[in-house]
């Protein structure tokens, strides 16, 4: 089973709960990985979640589209002249949940956090 986790915005605890979430099901024997899929200036997150899940996982597994400026993926994109492949986003989920029980996703930044034009 794969859960979504979100929050009402940025620096609300997402990460700090799927990070408890993937120690408590790592100590109860389950293969859990964390999937940052969208990081949009620090990589803390990603690097949190690598440390809590299954071991084994590159920082790039767990977080494969990182947009060095701090704002909406969408944004961060376009200011860095970048495109954000989002089947290429679902193919790495697809592989991570294909080798784990459980794939906790953490969404960037709150619920309707633009992804692309026309995509939250």
């Amino acid at each position: 089973m794969h859960w979504f986790v979100t929050g009402t915005g940025t620096d609300v605890g997402k990460t700090y709960v799927t990070a408890l979430l993937l120690t408590a099901l790592k100590r109860a024997g389950r293969r859990a990985a964390g999937f940052k899929p969208f990081c949009c200036g620090d990589r803390g997150d990603a690097v949190r979640l690598q440390e809590a899940g299954a071991a084994g996982l590159t920082l790039d597994q767990i977080n494969p589209v990182w947009l060095k400026v701090p704002a909406a993926p969408c944004v961060a994109a376009l200011m860095e002249n970048r495109r954000i492949d989002l089947a290429a986003v679902r193919s790495a989920f697809d592989v991570l949940a294909a080798g784990h029980e459980t794939v906790l996703v953490e969404g960037a930044g709150g619920w309707e956090v633009p992804l692309a034009p026309g995509v939250t």
